[in-house]
C-alpha cells in the first residue's frame, strides 16, 4: 500500500495493516496540496457565511444541475454559499460542459472553481477553498432537502459542543420525482443524540452524507486519510468522532437523499471494490482494537462476515463485480472457516443482531436517564 500525494506521485511504502489513522493532523492536511484552484465564477463574501455547501464534481453536468438546484432551494436559512469544485482537470481555456452549466446560474451564492490538474484528495481540496466555520458535503448526484440547513444550523447554534452533526438519509431512484423529494416538508420535529464511543464496532458509527461539520475540526484531524482507501468518508467519520464526538439529528423526514443508480460513481468503480473492501476490513479492525480490547476477536469475526456478505451482494447485485472471496479472505487474514455458514456464523449473527437491536438501545435508554443537564438528548 502506498501513500498517494496530491501530485499523484507515490510516496513511502506503507502497509494499511499498521497504519495509524488517528495520528493524522492539521499539518498532514495542508501538506498534500500541489494543484492550482482557479476561481472561474462568483466571489467569497467579505464576511464568510455560516455554512458552505461543497459540491465536488467530475463530468456529470446533468446530475450536477439537480444537486445544485437543491442547494439553491434551501428554505428558512440564507446565510450560506455554494462552492462547486470541478475536478475534471481540463485546461482552463477549455469551456467544459460543467462550466457552461454553472454559468447558467448567475446567483451570488455560487462560487465555481476549476482544479488543474485533476486532484486526488477531492473533498479536502474543496474544504481548503471554503471559509465558513461550517461545511456540508453534497455529492454531485445527490440532493439536499429544502429544510436541511434550517434544521441543522438551528441545532449547532444552540449546542456549541457539537462539531459533527449527522442527519437522516434516504435513498432515491431514477424513477422518483426529484422536485417533490427535494422540497422536503418545511418545519419538522427532531431529536438529537450523542453517539457513545463504546458502541464503535464495525458499522456502528454515524453517517457521512449530509453531515454538518465544523471546518476547523475537519482540518484538525488531517482530512481524508493520506493512505489510499476508497472508503475515506467512513474513515473521516471515525477520526472526527474519536477526537471531538459525533451527534445525529433524527427527523421525521430525511434531510439528505442519496442516489441509487447506474450513474453513481460506486457503479463506475465496480472493478475496484475488492481492494476497497479489504481496506474497509483493516480500518474496521483498527477501530475495533482500540475500542473493544476485550472482545475484539468476536468483532473481527463479525466484520469478516459483514464484508463477505457485501462481496456476495456486489457479485450478484447492482455492481456485478467479480470479487474472488477466497483471495479476499487470504488478504485480510480472516479465520479460515468464515466462508462456511456454520454454527459459529449463526451464533455471531444472532449476537450482532442482539447488540444492534437490544443492547445499544438499552444502553442509550440508561444513558438518557443518567444525563446531566448539559448533555445532549433533546426532543423538539
Amino acid at each position: 500500500m502506498k501513500i498517494i500525494r496530491e501530485s499523484g506521485e507515490m510516496d513511502t511504502m506503507v502497509s494499511i495493516k499498521e497504519y495509524d489513522f488517528f495520528a493524522e493532523n492539521k499539518k498532514d492536511f495542508y501538506e498534500r496540496f500541489s494543484h492550482k484552484s482557479i476561481l472561474c465564477q462568483g466571489k467569497h463574501r467579505e464576511k464568510p457565511p455560516l455554512v458552505s455547501i461543497l459540491i465536488t464534481t467530475y463530468k456529470r453536468p446533468k446530475l450536477l444541475r439537480q444537486a445544485l438546484e437543491s442547494a439553491l432551494n434551501q428554505k428558512g436559512f440564507d446565510d450560506y454559499q455554494i462552492i462547486i469544485a470541478d475536478n475534471e482537470g481540463a485546461p482552463i481555456e477549455e469551456k467544459t460542459e460543467t462550466e457552461k452549466l454553472v454559468k447558467e446560474y448567475q446567483d451570488e451564492k455560487i462560487i465555481y472553481y476549476r482544479h488543474f490538474p485533476e486532484v486526488n484528495f477531492k473533498t479536502d481540496a474543496a474544504v481548503r477553498l471554503a471559509r465558513s466555520p461550517w461545511i456540508v458535503i453534497l455529492h454531485d448526484d445527490d440532493i439536499l432537502a429544502s429544510n436541511h440547513l434550517a434544521v441543522m444550523t438551528n441545532v449547532v447554534r444552540k449546542h456549541k459542543e457539537i462539531k459533527f452533526l449527522s442527519c437522516k438519509v434516504e435513498d432515491f431512484g431514477e424513477e422518483q420525482d426529484i422536485k417533490k423529494i427535494a422540497n422536503g416538508s418545511g418545519r419538522c420535529s427532531y431529536e438529537i443524540r450523542k453517539y457513545a464511543k463504546d458502541t464503535v464496532c464495525f458499522g456502528y458509527w454515524p453517517g457521512w452524507l449530509g453531515t454538518l461539520i465544523s471546518r476547523k475540526h475537519y482540518i484538525a484531524v488531517g482530512g481524508m486519510p493520506l493512505i489510499s482507501m476508497g472508503c475515506g468518508d467512513k474513515v473521516m467519520v471515525v477520526k472526527i468522532w474519536n477526537r471531538f464526538g459525533a451527534y445525529i439529528c433524527y427527523t421525521d423526514n430525511p434531510l439528505y437523499y442519496y442516489r441509487r443508480g447506474l450513474q453513481q460513481s460506486s457503479y463506475v468503480l465496480k472493478d475496484k471494490w475488492e481492494k476497497v473492501l479489504i481496506n474497509e476490513f483493516y480500518f474496521s479492525r483498527y477501530v475495533i482494537r482500540r475500542y473493544h480490547r476485550l472482545t475484539y476477536k468476536f468483532w473481527e469475526r463479525a466484520v469478516a462476515y459483514y464484508i463477505l456478505e457485501r462481496c456476495e451482494e456486489y457479485n450478484n447485485g447492482l455492481y456485478h463485480t467479480e470479487i474472488d472471496m477466497q483471495r479476499l479472505v487470504s488478504e485480510c487474514n480472516m479465520p479460515v472457516d468464515v466462508l462456511d455458514k456454520n454454527f459459529l456464523y449463526h451464533l455471531t449473527c444472532f449476537l450482532v443482531e442482539f447488540y444492534r437491536k437490544d443492547y445499544v438501545h438499552l444502553m442509550n435508554y440508561i444513558r438518557v436517564h443518567l444525563l446531566k443537564k448539559t448533555d445532549i438528548f433533546i426532543t423538539m
